[in-house]
């Protein structure tokens, strides 16, 4: 098995920007991953979900909170061992986003560390 066979597939939901450009390049410091994709709204993210079929979507809180739920419930609607991370600023959030199916809400200041010991174990779930 080749190190592309066994990675996690992971796509990003992030505006485009700094934070964007963070979360990729902690993600591509993680071993045994590969972003299949991007996007910066919950329509195109959607999108390249099914063309890319990502098992694992990071999903940032640059987004409308309305949005991201509508996306992790359509995500995990049409294949429910997807698992969702869903980054947060706002405490309020966290019901709201494991309500519609988040695997994870984790603090959007959170430290990078802590970002790679949340990851891990969901890209060795999926």
């Amino acid at each position: 098995m080749t190190l592309e066979d066994s990675a996690t597939t992971i796509l990003l939901v992030s505006p485009r920007g700094i934070t964007h450009d963070a979360l990729r390049a902690l993600l591509n410091s993680q071993p045994n991953v590969e972003i299949v994709g991007s996007a910066n709204n919950g329509i195109s993210a959607f999108v390249k979900f099914l063309q890319n079929e990502a098992q694992l979507v990071v999903v940032d809180s640059g987004l409308p909170l309305e949005e991201v739920v509508a996306l992790i419930r359509r995500v995990k609607t049409t294949e429910p061992k997807t698992r969702c991370l869903a980054l947060t600023m706002n405490r309020n959030d966290h019901t709201a986003l494991m309500t519609a199916g988040a695997d994870v809400v984790l603090p959007r200041n959170s430290s990078s560390r802590k970002f790679a010991e949340t990851i891990a174990p969901l890209c060795q779930q999926a």
